[in-house]
């Protein structure tokens, strides 16, 4: 397959067709394994970077399996707050005026 090498910035860029991109999974900002061998060059969709989920994949997760009627697990009752993470619900304290304004 022949495509174009097109100038992004300092750089070359390599279109890859709509096609190809969709059969390998590719979207704009995904990452690809490139070897050299001599003249050659190979190009490979990158395995999923290991780590923590995006969110747009939690979403589309829990939005599959609400559609296959899977309910959330229940939520676990930890007691009561105790320490730090207490959280003074009376809210915010009035912020400092303005300079020069009175009060």
């Amino acid at each position: 397959m022949r495509v174009k090498i097109a100038v992004w910035g300092n750089s070359l860029g390599l279109r890859v067709p709509k096609a190809v991109a969709d059969q390998l999974g590719l979207k704009s900002g995904s990452e690809v394994e490139m070897t050299l061998d001599g003249a050659v060059a190979t190009f490979a969709a990158a395995p999923a970077a290991a780590g923590r989920p995006k969110l747009e994949e939690m979403v589309a997760e829990m939005k599959r399996l609400m559609a296959e009627g899977i309910e959330p697990p229940e939520l676990i009752d930890w007691g009561p707050d105790v320490g730090a993470e207490i959280i003074d619900d009376g809210g915010y304290p009035d912020p400092a005026p303005a300079p020069g304004s009175a009060r």
